[in-house]
């Protein structure tokens, strides 16, 4: 697989911020000294030069021939791209990653000591014949969790801190309201209860199944379900918590896709010192060790095509 060298820096030896230690890569950021800053993804530097791309092509005379040749080149430092790396690591990827950190929409920091995600903050509590908890056991994570129910939600509204938000302390005059959404809600992980989503399926009435679900947006099913509208707290979490999940109104996905993750949020849940960050931070190290470090975050990718040798691929990689 030719693969193209950042393009600025084509035939030169690779900058001392390519080759830096894994502290300097990993998910979880150390450094932090001021607050006061916003700290989560940057997307100023790509964009200057994706929204420009053949400007910038032109600037740097053109696109540069191939230089050198990979087995595998996977694009994407985050959850999905690590995990790849990692179960493939016998192969000696190359991870290209557009943040100067990996970890994607599962990084963290650390400040004073304490770990804390700025991304995805938990999992569910995998059962222990599952490739999840094998995986988290080869790192040497899968007893540094801690086990919620998820059903024990605690939120704060308007900096006060409603403890065991399902009971509908919040909003007393619909406490049955509530107490209808949390029962149809918990169905989904009781056995024999309601089925669960979960998808993908090659089981023909379970697809049929999650098919009638997504004729209906996960809004006006929950509607349907309890038979009123929806109290204003109970709103608020479903756009907040679908916003998050899925960038888009509880209203605009189905419910075959809101039931599949929100029910499970009332699992048990997994938490890690510094949330999902805390277990990708176990694979660019376990893969430096395994291939010589050969990761490359600050590059974000140009352009990717089939050639007569594999697939070509060319990044640009920031100086800093």
């Amino acid at each position: 697989m030719p693969l193209l060298p950042a393009c600025q820096w084509a035939g030169k030896e690779l900058l001392p911020s390519e080759s830096e230690g894994f502290s300097m890569i990993s998910p979880i950021e150390r450094t932090i000294n001021d607050h006061s800053l916003f700290t989560g993804d940057d997307f100023s530097r790509p964009h200057q030069i994706l929204w420009h791309k053949n400007a910038y092509i032109e600037s740097i005379g053109g696109w540069p021939k191939p230089t050198r040749k990979e087995d595998l080149v996977i694009i994407g430092g985050g959850m999905s791209g690590l995990m790849s790396a990692y179960l493939l690591r016998d192969k000696k990827p190359v991870i290209l990653e557009q943040a100067s950190r990996f970890g994607g929409n599962a990084k963290g920091e650390a400040w004073n000591g304490l770990q804390y995600s700025i991304g995805a903050a938990y999992l569910i509590k995998p059962e222990q014949d599952s490739g999840l908890y094998k995986l988290l056991k080869d790192l040497g994570i899968s007893h540094d969790w801690t086990i919620k129910s998820g059903s024990e939600s605690n939120v704060v509204i308007n900096g006060k801190l409603i403890e065991n938000f399902w009971s509908g302390n919040s909003e007393p005059n619909h406490q049955a309201t509530y107490k209808r959404l949390y029962d149809y809600f918990m169905s989904f992980i009781t056995e024999g209860g309601n089925t669960f989503p979960d998808y993908p399926t090659q089981d023909a009435a379970l697809r049929r199944y999650i098919n009638k679900l997504d004729q209906e947006d996960f809004y006006s099913h929950l509607e349907r379900i309890v038979g009123t509208a929806l109290p204003s707290h109970l709103t608020t979490l479903l756009e907040h918590y679908c916003y998050s999940s899925f960038a888009g109104s509880s209203k605009e996905i189905s419910a075959a896709a809101g039931i599949n993750f929100f029910a499970a949020e009332f699992s048990d849940v997994a938490v890690f010192p510094g949330g999902n960050s805390y277990c990708l931070s176990g694979f660019p190290q376990g893969l430096s060790g395994n291939t010589g470090y050969p990761s490359r975050s600050s590059s974000a990718l140009l352009k990717s095509s089939t050639a007569l040798a594999g697939v070509c691929t060319a990044y640009f990689f920031y100086a800093f």
